[in-house]
């Protein structure tokens, strides 16, 4: 595999590059790796990855960069340990809801999916509705693509549950 030849830290040096172009496809490569819960594993090591990632979501990049940088927080937002420090960053959560109004399907879908993950939990349900993020979301119910329909119903679902439920 190519992580195991270790093709995963030089990637990540790649996405400090700056040609765009290298940022994009180093980026792209990183979110289809992050795919793999070994190569998860190691990059829950080093924290300056989730920052790096979370800036690619800006309108500073291209959608392309946007989508993968996406993609890549929605495989991370598998493992708990990396859903609790997404949940916890409010830029993280910021960019999230910011994508949901850009124009590439793809990316929304990732950054509507990484919600949902992170939704799962009591805390990110609080900050989303505290940062006026259930709204973008519901926006996205009249979206032409089914996926990021079912997505966001699955998104809203867990947002409107109340964390604080009692077992008679």
């Amino acid at each position: 595999m190519v992580h195991e030849l270790g093709a995963t830290a030089k990637l990540f040096n790649l996405m400090s590059h700056e040609e765009r172009v290298i940022v994009r496809n180093s980026t792209m490569a990183f979110a289809l790796l992050s795919g793999h819960p070994e190569v998860r594993k190691f990059l829950r090591q080093n924290p300056q990855i989730i920052d790096k990632i979370i800036s690619f979501l800006s309108p500073d990049y291209d959608a392309l960069t946007n989508e993968y940088a996406a993609l890549w927080l929605k495989n991370m937002s598998e493992d708990y340990s990396t859903k609790t420090v997404l949940a916890s960053n409010q830029d993280a959560l910021i960019n999230l809801i910011n994508m949901l109004s850009v124009h590439d399907p793809d990316a929304v879908y990732n950054s509507v999916g990484t919600l949902d993950k992170l939704v799962a939990d009591y805390q990110p349900r609080q900050v989303i509705r505290e940062l006026k993020g259930i709204e973008p979301i519901l926006n996205l119910i009249k979206s032409e693509f089914p996926q990021i329909q079912e997505t966001v119903f699955s998104a809203l679902a867990k947002i409107t549950q109340n964390g604080k439920k009692k077992i008679l």
